[in-house]
């Protein structure tokens, strides 16, 4: 809400309070009261304390006045005054919805420690025997935080064992200590906390994890106040997942006498073994091992065409000499053609347009079969006539998309980048 029409609100109001006596109001249901806000928290943040609590006075009927901010700073003894603040101040007041009105002030504060805050709200209420305004307080509300003011660590994850993630971070300059932080990444009730009680130390290694579970870890820098530690801002949560988990093949393909294999990246591996068997029940025997932990696909050449073959995928990781495997991948299998991917890809295309798209698929001539790309997606294009329903002949495109098996006739050839010709006769005379 705008502070105009806020403003306007409380004068409308104040015009109708105004006109009607006392006794009236109360006929009329109208109660002033003098509330406190129902929350009031305070929340580090990097370099300030954020303190936030709910707008008492949302009807705007009960003539909130303004707030006081009391602080008591680390090694003293009292309250001291840090801000009054009008409830109209709309750099503090802040609403997208009158029903969730709140203000945000912000304290910036410099000594490590704990930090005690304190809130009064003062309303502005008419006292009949007086017969004036007078100021009435609700009750105090109260909220601690503790403060530091450190550079944020920078941290990194690396899989030591099959149930261990070894935990590193940068050195932060004035840190007595690091509290490092560690869980499910599913948020679940495992929780491996460790408080670091050097500021010279920048790693921490966490055992006792269940295998091929995804963990997340964070690391908050902190200063001793009297003893106590006092962390400031913790790092961005970062995640790691133990052992190897299981491989997962994505795609799998024939294309000139090949079988093509392509497979999801596992975060941890440092490799993956392929196996095929010659059928659904036969036994799988290891045809290659990927030494390069970014590979993620594979090619199985001069196979014999017609023939179906089954495949098997399964990452692993080296630790300490040994290699430590995750579970197969679910098998998949593929029959192999003689042709190359985009040649069936083109039969594909050829077979959508006589069949899909056409009255009168005998009087298809194909004049041009072409392969690229448009707009970065690989296409198949048939330059064709056809008769209509009138018997007239006409030309057209007609385009394949071999990922979605989308087609139209929206396209010409200057949409096709990277433009291949195919032998439309392999292709209109399949074998």
């Amino acid at each position: 809400m705008k502070k105009k029409s806020r403003i306007a609100i409380i004068l409308t109001m104040a015009v109708i309070i105004s006109i009607l006596p006392v006794n009236s109001m109360t006929a009329l249901g109208y109660t002033q009261k003098t509330d406190a806000p129902s929350y009031f928290f305070a929340t580090m943040e990097y370099g300030y304390i954020d303190m936030i609590w709910d707008d008492p006075d949302e009807d705007e009927l009960n003539d909130l006045s303004y707030f006081e901010v009391y602080v008591k700073e680390p090694g003293s003894n009292s309250y001291k005054l840090i801000e009054k603040i009008d409830a109209l101040d709309m750099d503090v007041w802040t609403s997208d919805d009158m029903d969730d009105a709140y203000y945000n002030y912000t304290y910036y504060a410099d000594t490590p420690g704990s930090y005690s805050f304190k809130l009064r709200t003062v309303y502005s209420v008419f006292d009949e025997d007086e017969g004036k305004d007078i100021e009435k307080e609700a009750e105090w509300l109260y909220d601690e935080e503790d403060f530091a003011s450190l550079e944020m660590a920078k941290v990194k994850t690396e899989l030591v064992g099959k149930t261990s993630v070894k935990v590193t971070w940068n050195k932060i300059d004035g840190a007595d200590g690091y509290h490092v932080y560690g869980m499910r990444a599913d948020y679940s009730y495992d929780a491996y906390d460790e408080i670091i009680s050097s500021g010279d130390t920048t790693s921490w290694i966490c055992t006792g994890l269940k295998e091929n579970k995804e963990y997340i870890f964070a690391v908050a820098p902190y200063v001793l106040v009297e003893g106590k530690p006092v962390e400031s801002m913790r790092s961005d949560w970062m995640n790691c997942t133990t052992g190897v988990t299981k491989a997962k093949i994505t795609s799998i393909y024939t294309s000139a006498g090949s079988a093509v294999l392509k497979w999801s990246k596992n975060a941890n591996a440092d490799g993956y073994e392929i196996f095929r068997a010659a059928s659904a029940a036969g036994t799988y025997k290891k045809i290659k091992t990927i030494k390069n932990k970014t590979t993620t696909s594979f090619t199985d050449k001069k196979k014999k065409a017609g023939k179906r073959y089954y495949y098997k995928v399964r990452a692993y990781v080296t630790l300490d000499g040994s290699k430590h495997y995750g579970a197969f991948s679910a098998s998949k299998s593929v029959k192999i053609s003689s042709k190359t991917l985009t040649q069936q890809q083109a039969r594909k295309a050829y077979l959508a347009l006589k069949n899909e798209s056409l009255y009168y698929p005998k009087t298809l001539i194909v004049n041009g079969i072409f392969s690229g790309t448009i707009k970065g997606e690989k296409a198949i294009m048939i330059y064709y006539s056809a008769k209509n329903g009138y018997g007239v002949r006409s030309w057209d495109y007609f385009t394949y998309f071999p990922s979605s098996g989308k087609w139209n006739h929206s396209y010409t050839p200057v949409a096709l980048k990277n433009k291949t010709t195919l032998n439309k006769s392999k292709i209109i005379h399949w074998n």
